[in-house]
């Protein structure tokens, strides 16, 4: 995809800069759940080992109890939903500053470089379109013109061989007439004016 801006060189995205951005979003996510995770559990760090002393001094003590207690603690649905709740809140405001500071930084001026640039091209393709059109009707226009012209100057050229004949056609049936004209008044002058 090639990115357009009006005051930057022209810069090409190829699969290595979507590798990269790839490895970049990855890397981010991972050190902000890494880091939401230890601080979700680093409290129950404390709590763990405190459980771990009393069962054991229970375990001592008698089996049974320790049994009943375990199940009683892991399975208690207080502590199911406290420790859910912890790891739901502390990833929740983790991950929703992770995603909207990776959409502001890489994503959003990602999509306006590449709208941006497919507007731009947009516009290029329409503009050369429009003038390969207006150059085509252009030469359309020309061409026309040139089968007019050279109609009219067959029609000139015809109409003037036509005017050459007619006006022949014309001299002779003239001097025809003026000579069939001629022999009739000769005629007749010999034969009315003869005695």
């Amino acid at each position: 995809i090639d990115i357009l801006t009006p005051n930057e060189p022209q810069v090409i995205l190829t699969d290595a800069h979507y590798d990269r951005l790839e490895a970049m979003l990855i890397e981010k996510i991972e050190t902000y759940v890494q880091g939401a995770m230890k601080s979700v559990f680093e409290p129950y760090r404390d709590l763990k080992d405190n459980l771990h002393k009393d069962l054991t001094a229970k375990l001592l003590a008698t089996d049974t109890v320790i049994k009943q207690t375990i199940s009683q603690i892991f399975r208690s649905k207080t502590m199911i939903d406290s420790l859910s709740n912890s790891v739901a809140n502390a990833i929740q405001a983790t991950m929703i500053s992770s995603y909207r500071d990776t959409f502001n930084q890489i994503v959003i001026p990602s999509f306006e470089k590449a709208a941006t640039n497919m507007f731009q091209q947009t516009n290029d393709v329409f503009k050369r379109g429009t003038k390969e059109y207006l150059q085509e009707m252009i030469e359309y226009g020309r061409q026309q013109q040139r089968s007019l012209i050279q109609q009219r100057e067959q029609m000139m050229t015809d109409i003037r061989k036509e005017s050459t004949q007619l006006l022949r056609e014309f001299e002779k049936k003239n001097q025809d007439l003026t000579s069939t004209l001629k022999n009739e008044i000769t005629q007749y002058l010999t034969t009315n004016l003869t005695p």
